[in-house]
């Protein structure tokens, strides 16, 4: 008498984005006498269209162990709950349910187009900004590989490496300016990205280093004023003779 066992008895294929697919494979052992046959599979439940299964029917011989391949294609977003059903001649087991689940998404990126850091003083203290990354989509967004080059790039710097954004949620990246020398610093913070219809973004950053230097005269000179009449004002110049 045929035995079936079917590992695993259920498969999870977690978040697939739309339009792609991913397969997962059905071990069918028979582990009885004479041979196994599964005369028909079919699927039912929510999402079941989004699965699909090759090939539709098998032949185990005892002691031995097929494969049933299980494709996950899913076309529209949303969360599947499906049950692949076997008919095997199996007496024991005439009809055997395999639980096949998946979440079809869509992340979709969303970040400003600029960061402006204004002037900063050479030498002071690092001045960081938080650049918010926003999933407008669903399923869960990645970010990995952010990246800084650009003639100014040496001045910058950029943490985390990795962002995980649920649907519909931000997470901060925060990006610090500190330079060391005079003069406009331009520089291209791009990140690799899971949205397929954008897998990067770029991010123009600018800020110009400065060192302001103040000169004023060493005196200001009154010289003799006669008491009880009005006042004499001067002006004292305040120069920044730096940048």
């Amino acid at each position: 008498t045929p035995t079936i066992w079917v590992e695993p008895s259920s498969l999870e294929f977690g978040e697939q984005h739309v339009n792609t697919s991913a397969q997962q494979t059905l071990v069918v052992s028979n582990t009885g006498s004479g041979t196994l046959r599964i005369t028909d599979i079919a699927k039912s439940g929510t999402g079941s269209e989004a699965y699909s299964f090759s090939p539709s029917t098998l032949d185990v011989p005892a002691g031995e162990s097929r494969d049933l391949t299980v494709t996950f294609a899913p076309d529209t977003e949303g969360a599947t709950a499906t049950t692949l059903t076997l008919t095997t001649n199996d007496v024991s087991v005439p009809m055997l349910p395999v639980s096949l689940t998946g979440t079809s998404v869509r992340p979709d990126v969303s970040v400003q187009a600029t960061l402006a850091f204004g002037e900063q003083r050479v030498g002071a203290p690092n001045v960081t900004m938080s650049l918010a990354v926003t999933n407008t989509g669903s399923g869960t967004l990645q970010i990995t590989n952010p990246t800084i080059t650009g003639t100014g790039a040496a001045f910058y710097s950029v943490s985390p490496n990795l962002l995980s954004i649920p649907g519909g949620e931000s997470r901060n990246l925060s990006v610090t300016f500190a330079p060391t020398a005079e003069g406009a610093a331009n520089a291209t913070l791009t990140f690799t990205t899971n949205d397929l219809a954008q897998p990067s973004a770029s991010i123009l950053l600018t800020g110009t280093g400065v060192r302001p230097v103040i000169s004023v005269p060493p005196e200001l000179a009154f010289g003799e004023h006669r008491v009880g009449v009005p006042g004499v004002q001067r002006a004292l110049v305040v120069s920044n003779t730096g940048t």
